[in-house]
């Protein structure tokens, strides 16, 4: 999958999820120059973690990324990773709050 260019607008709420992203090939996947304004979270990760360039997260709710194990909890920075996710990338998401 790749995703270029798409702006994800929530509204003054913020309840909205922008993509939510698991099942098939997700390290395949290229999500770039997307705009995320307005949502509660940008993007829900499960277990594999796609390339994500030069996207822009805006007037967010909770965060611009949320990666989840695979059994759904919600991991954090001090975390350590399951199933081969690599710990550099969160502590990369977690030190850039505006760009990805």
């Amino acid at each position: 999958m790749r995703v270029y260019g798409v702006s994800f607008l929530g509204d003054e709420t913020r309840a909205a999820l922008g993509i939510f992203i698991d099942g098939a090939r997700p390290l395949e996947s290229v999500i770039e120059g997307c705009v995320f304004n307005g949502l509660h979270t940008g993007m829900e990760i499960v277990q594999e973690i796609p390339a994500v360039r030069r996207c822009v997260f805006e007037n967010l709710d909770r965060a611009g990324v949320v990666i989840r194990d695979p059994g759904g909890k919600a991991l954090e920075p001090g975390d350590l990773f399951l199933n081969g996710l690599a710990l550099a990338a969160l502590l990369f998401l977690a030190r850039r709050r505006t760009y990805v």
